[in-house]
């Protein structure tokens, strides 16, 4: 039924994910 709700979490989780990496590699360099 909220086929768009469920589009728009999946992209926010995957840039979640992206900036959580995004920090990791941030912090080694």
């Amino acid at each position: 039924m909220s086929q768009n709700q469920s589009r728009q979490t999946k992209i926010i989780d995957a840039l979640l994910w992206i900036l959580r990496y995004g920090t990791l590699v941030h912090l080694r360099a």
